[in-house]
């Protein structure tokens, strides 16, 4: 008897699935998926998007264990838990301080330049690192309050309207993308075919790195491409840059605050 041999699911076979299922588990609605057969492969030796569903780790392993029927995953794929909504369920980041030592650690990659000033003390529990300002709003920023690390980024579009956010750890970002993976620690959003709005590594738990996509407000901001960092408007560039010992790494428009800053932009 001939052996079938199981190829990769293609990429574009995954990327119909996930559009259909709104970028999310169809029980949970989690953004961290897997591919499930729904008939299994062994049976029709074929990837095809129809046959195909997204389902979280924990409920892939509840549906393979039998804690699932493959009779709920039909209905539940008929309706995902997503369709229909405009977010997707908040999900929270594993960032954290263990002890002042670690406030040392902090970093934020933007492209192929990393801010790792010493944040601004405001006082013995509290602690502030804001590296990107456009018109007094922080894009991203750390903050450590009684120990603790959060993580805060606000991305809007081109009108103003914030689609991705994260506030304390906790991060939500709108469905209406035309594609969006999050595949271990790697988020990526994509506005239209080839076209990347945002690339974001997390790493846990002191670090995040910005590797493609764009920070705007108010029709000002950057295009972060993997070799620099490029304002929309007059083309500054920024490569290989590190900030230190600044509150604000760089600043276009207002400042908040009487805080110091690395660069200040009009």
């Amino acid at each position: 008897m001939s052996i079938v041999k199981r190829d990769a699911i293609p990429e574009k076979i995954k990327r119909e699935v996930r559009q259909y299922c709104k970028f999310g588990c169809i029980f949970c609605g989690n953004p961290l998926i897997e591919y499930h057969h729904i008939i299994p492969w062994h049976e029709v030796k074929i990837h095809s998007a129809a046959n195909l569903t997204c389902l979280c780790s924990n409920c892939h392993t509840m549906v393979t264990k039998g804690l699932i029927s493959n009779q709920e995953v039909i209905y539940k794929n008929k309706n995902p838990h997503n369709k229909g909504k405009d977010f997707w369920p908040s999900m929270m980041l594993g960032y954290k301080i263990f002890n002042n030592e670690d406030i040392a650690k902090l970093s934020i990659g933007v492209a192929n330049s990393y801010f790792k000033m010493n944040p601004l003390k405001y006082n013995s529990n509290f602690y502030l690192m804001v590296p990107i300002v456009i018109d007094g709003v922080p894009l991203i920023a750390f903050t450590v309050k009684e120990g603790r690390l959060n993580l805060y980024l606000k991305l809007f579009d081109e009108y103003n309207k914030v689609v991705l956010e994260i506030i304390n750890n906790e991060i939500v970002s709108r469905l209406d993308f035309w594609d969006i993976t999050f595949k271990n620690n790697r988020l990526k959003i994509n506005n239209q075919q080839n076209k990347i709005f945002i690339e974001i590594e997390f790493e846990v738990p002191y670090s995040i790195h910005i590797k493609k996509g764009f920070l705007m407000y108010n029709q000002k901001g950057y295009k972060i491409r993997s070799d620099s960092l490029v304002t929309l408007k007059n083309n500054i560039q920024f490569s290989n840059n590190e900030f230190y010992n600044f509150s604000i790494g760089i600043a276009m428009g207002e400042i908040p605050g009487n805080m110091s800053c690395a660069v200040r932009l009009p």
